[in-house]
């Protein structure tokens, strides 16, 4: 029985359902990846995917789609420019995309321009340093980055000042863990 393709979404987001909604029967289901294949937005769409047709709320299997460039930008323009009435669509996006959509980097739409529906997953940040590296606790990799003569660089994703560099604000002023932002070197 197909029922509401966003049924589960709109639950997780603690929404009303409105009775046209019920009415709702997805016959081409889609759920958009607004990155390459294998990341954490491919995840979402796959628990989604994979939850709706458990549920037996569609039928037939949902495509995952890819759409990739700008951390996002370019499927957030792509759905609201081209697909804006889709019923059938679904789009995964991280917390690191709403920020830049929350900071306007993603062109003259901001976030009242799409309709969210709630959250399946988390996204984490991770250091990790090579198995052979000096530093066997947070608190030696903190001392060693504190010292004015650092050669340490920090790599990550990202565009600058995107969620994935802000990551590093948790070893900033404030923190017992305290360093300079400013002063750390990132690829």
């Amino acid at each position: 029985m197909k029922k509401l393709l966003l049924f589960i979404l709109l639950l997780l987001a603690g929404q009303p359902l409105d009775q046209r909604l019920w009415a709702f029967e997805a016959d081409h289901p889609e759920c958009l990846v607004a990155a390459k294949a294998g990341g954490g937005m491919d995840i979402s769409c796959q628990l989604v995917a994979n939850s709706l047709l458990a549920a037996r709320l569609i039928d037939t299997p949902m495509q995952i789609k890819y759409k990739t460039g700008g951390i996002g930008a370019v499927a957030y323009n792509h759905v609201i420019g081209v697909r804006n009435n889709d019923p059938q669509l679904i789009v995964a996006t991280s917390s690191g995309s709403a920020l830049n959509i929350a900071t306007q980097k993603f062109g003259h739409y901001d976030v009242n321009s799409v309709r969210w529906l709630g959250a399946v997953a988390a996204d984490y940040g991770v250091i990790a340093v090579r198995r052979d590296a000096p530093w066997n606790s947070l608190n030696d990799l903190v001392n060693a980055l504190r010292k004015p003569s650092c050669s340490i660089n920090i790599g990550g994703s990202g565009s600058i000042g995107s969620q994935d560099w802000m990551k590093n604000r948790p070893a900033g002023p404030g923190s017992r863990y305290q360093t300079d932002p400013d002063s750390l070197r990132r690829l």
